[in-house]
């Protein structure tokens, strides 16, 4: 008669194997929350970048292709929402229209806006009488015609750490060049206000600032714009 020589596990093999499998349940749904936060996180970054991509294109489309007198920045007095407004050319279909001596037909005028919680949003509004002549924008009336370039531009009057001290520009800051010889700065008055234009150029600066709320992540982009009128 053959004997069997196969035996059960004991308890103690028992509790050894359920704690290893414990273990690795433990390890492997460490890795998915890993994995799961660096998507969630990269996916995040990306809205983030393309939303700033977005905001800079245009900014910087509206601003290269105005007249410099017709700029008009806001947020330096204390209350003022920050932005910027100027004259545009395109129609609404997206078109530069030009006269016949390639002196734009302006259409219509653009803002730019920065709310109290973070939103830039860009705004347009057509020219009634549309002519040859460089404007200065109307006080705005928002509507429903805003949109929203990106939601996680830095507040007005809020510092970050030892990275920015706070200002009531916020993240949307937009200023003129000048130079006197070598020393050069930055104000918020447009050259056509200017007591000694000898000083003016005709770059424009534009700060975006983000603070993204998870981190927080912040970031600064100062980069100079050359209208063309």
């Amino acid at each position: 008669m053959a004997v069997s020589t196969r035996r059960g596990f004991t308890l103690i093999e028992i509790i050894i194997y359920f704690a290893l499998s414990v273990a690795a349940l433990a390890i492997l749904y460490s890795l998915f929350t890993v994995l799961r936060r660096t998507g969630e996180h990269t996916y995040a970054q990306y809205l983030v970048s393309g939303d700033l991509s977005t905001t800079m294109r245009m900014v910087r489309k509206d601003l290269q292709s105005t007249a410099l007198a017709s700029i008009t920045s806001q947020g330096a007095e204390a209350g003022e929402e920050p932005g910027v407004s100027c004259v545009s050319g395109y129609n609404q279909d997206g078109e530069l229209q030009l006269g016949a001596y390639g002196v734009p037909h302006w259409q219509k005028h653009v803002y730019y806006t920065l709310d109290t919680e973070g939103a830039i949003t860009r705004w347009s509004k057509d020219i009634a009488d549309k002519n040859y002549l460089p404007s200065l924008a109307p006080p705005l009336v928002k509507d429903q015609s805003g949109r929203v370039l990106m939601s996680d531009a830095l507040p007005p009057n809020t510092s970050v750490g030892q990275w920015h001290t706070g200002s009531s520009y916020g993240g949307l800051e937009v200023g003129f060049v000048r130079r006197d010889g070598a020393a050069e700065s930055v104000v918020p008055q447009n050259p056509r206000e200017s007591t000694d234009p000898e000083q003016n150029t005709r770059l424009v600066q534009v700060i975006l600032r983000l603070l993204e709320e998870e981190g927080p992540n912040f970031l600064e982009i100062k980069f100079r714009v050359f209208p063309k009128y």
